[in-house]
């Protein structure tokens, strides 16, 4: 099924990666890890 993403959105998709919804709990803590990688990295002196 096709869905009408806005098109600044749909550039990020290919960023995105693919996650497994079969296991939700190691889903949840998968994309915590990822979160907390990219908040760890993200540079605050722009704020």
């Amino acid at each position: 099924m096709r869905y009408p993403y806005d098109p600044e959105l749909a550039a990020a998709l290919p960023m995105m990666p693919e996650v497994d919804l079969s296991d939700l709990a190691a889903a949840r803590t998968a994309q915590a890890e990822q979160l907390a990688v990219q908040v760890a990295a993200a540079d605050p002196g722009g704020v």
